[in-house]
């Protein structure tokens, strides 16, 4: 049917989203380092200085060594921090809006339908090719037929 097309290609568009959000932050830590300290799900942290970055893991380096960390292993709201520290304000506001939306499609995801619909209303404003995508995360955060839309 349309309605079960227009729903796959809203999946396939959040999965695009999704694998550029986390390019972007590989070549984020990869390039300019994260400094803060990161919290694993098992409930410790690990201290600052994430410098190494690939599909699999982050790499925390400190004058003890080195200590990876695999994605899986890490607090969701933690891998969203990281990203919306490289989303930085100077930015200019077409960047910064597809980092806030990137991050956005992120926690929706992620199960932070709240915050994540408040970064994609905002991003939807820096950049206005975002309003047509909007329909794909209802305030709820469930799934929803995208907008009529070419895109």
């Amino acid at each position: 049917s349309a309605k079960g097309k227009a729903q796959q290609a809203g999946l396939v568009k959040k999965g695009e989203w999704l694998v550029q959000f986390k390019k972007q932050l590989i070549q984020d830590i990869t390039t300019s380092g994260y400094p803060h300290p990161v919290a694993k799900k098992s409930g410790g942290t690990v201290p600052g200085g994430v410098k190494i970055a690939s599909e699999d893991r982050i790499e925390s380096r400190s004058q003890y060594g080195s200590v990876p960390i695999p994605w899986v292993d890490m607090v969701p709201q933690m891998i969203a921090n990281m990203a919306i520290y490289f989303a930085k304000s100077n930015l200019p506001a077409e960047q910064l809006g597809e980092r806030q939306w990137l991050v956005g499609v992120y926690l929706v995801q992620a199960g932070m339908a709240r915050e994540g619909r408040a970064m994609l209303v905002d991003a939807s404003q820096r950049k206005s090719e975002y309003l047509d995508h909007l329909a794909l995360f209802p305030d709820g955060g469930g799934a929803a037929a995208p907008p009529n839309s070419s895109q």
